[in-house]
């Protein structure tokens, strides 16, 4: 069940795969178990224009939620991103952090967190 959804757009640089093309993902929160207390959050890459996008990959499980300050690059993109720290509640993380998705012409991977 998809709980709610931020999209962004950027360009990736030259000298990529998908160099000169238009990007966007989308991170979509979604409650993925029965109980009704375990929300996740998925990103999809997409590439193209106004007129037509193809879904290139998704990454489920990733990290980092309320999404901000999305950077494009040439097989990476990179956004800020909340975490739970020592001492807030699950439901209100307080820390920020940069993490990062790996994409290729037909994937997309979630790496890590950039401290």
């Amino acid at each position: 069940m998809g709980m709610s959804a931020k999209i962004f757009y950027g360009n990736s640089s030259t000298g990529s795969p998908l160099a000169d093309e238009n990007m966007a993902i989308v991170f979509l929160d979604y409650q993925y178990d029965n109980t009704g207390n375990a929300v996740d959050q998925m990103a999809i890459v997409l590439k193209g224009s106004n007129e037509s996008w193809k879904v290139i990959g998704r990454a489920d499980n990733t990290v980092g939620s309320s999404p901000d300050d999305v950077k494009f690059s040439k097989d990476t993109i990179t956004y800020m991103g909340k975490y739970v720290t020592g001492r807030d509640s699950r439901s209100n993380p307080t820390g920020n952090r940069r993490f990062t998705l790996k994409y290729t012409a037909n994937s997309v991977t979630f790496v890590k967190d950039m401290r």
